[in-house]
């Protein structure tokens, strides 16, 4: 059933990808409406796309010069999203939208781009095993929570994963190796030095099958990088106003200086036997019999295999370390899914049952993602505080009149507060002031504060608002309902000062 390299998936069928790449698309958006804020880990791309859309030229404005972070971060990737998304601003701003719209604009912008880049690998998956194999390629992606959650969040990984899927895709129907190894090299110096682990297993498949020779590999890899480091030293250098390779620091922080295991490390194998398996659903064992299945998927899973285990010696790990190699699993599960269909339809009743089950499996996977969908949501306790500041009033009203000082707490700003959620105009203020306790906080002329602090000595809380505790049994249980509750807890306080 599947296709020899070479061959091409007929016109006719083309309206099938595209169709179910928007269904991709349509869970994004999705995801979007359902979890609109951002977390700390994008907080830097995040202020980028606020600010330059918002203050332009005027780079005293700017976020990064209050708070830098540990490491610098590249600007290219905000400034392409706010291109790109430039059209919607632009008719937001002249319809007096608020910013949170903003938000959803360039998050949507995004979102197009990865999977625009997902279908590239579709459309390479087509050719090689099949429509059939692309399809459920692209529907076990779609049941999937990390991709779809994540496709349209500005963290460094997913806008490398843009440039590492359009390079897969390029891999996968063998084009120029000029176009893989530079889609690669980019992808390393400018936003994730961590691509080499994959573009390592790959460059070596495109030597081992003589598709190129090791000093034109050199020479495109060498010619792409220096082009690459050019573009982005000159660019966030002048946005950083000092000399500096953003993503060289990161490495070196990262790697060289091994200061990620102070965020926390795990156990060498904790990517494949806790991180995949909660990434990929039932397209985790699925992924191997593929691989055995069809020679063609072998080198697919070896390269999400030796990507893996490269990544498996740095003691630090995050399930969003592996979103470059996840389509490549999934890939192989799709063959896999392919060939069961494939004799079940032909009435082999073995088959026919090895269908059923995995049809199960894929369903429970399904209930996984909308749990912990549900779950998610509730983890952006500071964007709601924010949002129901806002609507309990206070902005000052009248010529003359002060405005209301927030202060926004390090939780609140790490689980949804950005610039895209305050209110313009002059009538808030906000202020990520650092260094004081609460108490010392109500007496420094804030009208309110977001904090996680109950109780604040010269404050009152108005109101505090909930996000995800953990989850527990529901009882009793019953057929009629999940046999799973999420458990909410007060995480952020609305305090009004009092004493000023």
């Amino acid at each position: 059933m599947g296709r020899k390299p070479g061959s091409s998936a007929p016109r006719s069928g083309e309206w099938r990808l595209r169709a179910c790449s928007a269904l991709l698309y349509v869970v994004v958006l999705a995801h979007i409406w359902l979890a609109p804020f951002t977390k700390v880990e994008e907080s830097f791309n995040v202020q980028a796309m606020h600010d330059l859309w918002n203050h332009g030229a005027d780079l005293e404005a700017y976020d990064h010069h209050l708070f830098p972070g540990v490491v610098p971060r590249t600007f290219l990737g905000a400034m392409s999203i706010v291109a790109l998304a430039s059209p919607a601003l632009t008719a937001l701003r002249l319809l007096q939208a608020p910013l949170l719209w903003q938000l959803y604009a360039v998050r949507a912008c995004l979102g197009a781009l990865s999977v625009a880049s997902l279908h590239s690998i579709q459309s390479a998956l087509a050719v090689r095993f099949g429509r059939l194999a692309a399809l459920l390629f692209c529907l076990l992606t779609t049941m999937q929570f990390h991709t779809p959650f994540y496709a349209s969040r500005p963290l460094p990984n997913v806008l490398a994963c843009v440039l590492t899927n359009w390079g897969l895709a390029a891999w996968l129907g063998s084009a120029s190796p000029a176009r893989v190894i530079g889609l690669f090299a980019a992808a390393v110096v400018i936003f994730r030095s961590d691509a080499a682990l994959l573009a390592a297993p790959i460059g070596s498949h495109l030597l081992l099958s003589k598709q190129v020779t090791f000093p034109r590999a050199v020479s495109l890899a060498a010619g792409a990088a220096l082009a690459s480091l050019a573009l982005t030293v000159a660019v966030d250098s002048l946005m950083w106003r000092r000399l500096v390779w953003p993503e060289g620091e990161v490495f070196a922080f990262n790697t060289w200086h091994n200061k990620s295991s102070e965020w926390g490390t795990q156990s060498w194998h904790w990517y494949c036997t806790s991180a995949l398996p909660r990434a990929l659903h039932g397209g985790f064992p699925l992924a191997a019999l593929g691989a055995i299945w069809d020679r063609r998927a072998r080198p697919l899973l070896a390269v999400g295999l030796a990507f893996v285990g490269l990544y498996s010696f740095l003691p630090h790990k995050e399930a969003r370390f592996l979103f470059p190699a996840l389509p490549l699993f999934t890939a192989c599960a799709a063959v896999a899914l392919q060939r069961i269909l494939h004799n079940a339809w032909h009435a082999k009743h073995g088959w026919r049952l090895a269908a059923a089950g995995t049809l199960g499996i894929f369903l429970a996977g399904a209930g996984v993602t909308a749990l912990t969908t549900a779950v998610s949501r509730a983890n952006y306790p500071g964007g709601v505080a924010i949002r129901r500041l806002h609507e309990l009033g206070g902005g000052s009203k009248g010529a003359g009149a002060h405005p209301t000082r927030v202060h926004v707490g390090t939780l609140a700003a790490m689980t949804g507060v950005s610039r895209f959620t305050e209110l313009p105009g002059g009538a808030w203020m906000y202020s990520k002031e650092e260094g004081l306790p609460p108490k010392a906080l109500a007496g420094r002329g804030y009208d309110y504060l977001l904090t996680d602090q109950a109780v604040v000595e010269g404050c009152v809380a108005v109101e505090s608002v909930l996000g995800y505790d953990h989850l527990e049994l529901a009882r009793p249980l019953l057929l009629t309902r999940l046999p799973l509750r999420i458990a909410l807890a007060a995480k952020v306080w609305i305090q009004k000062c009092t004493a000023l």
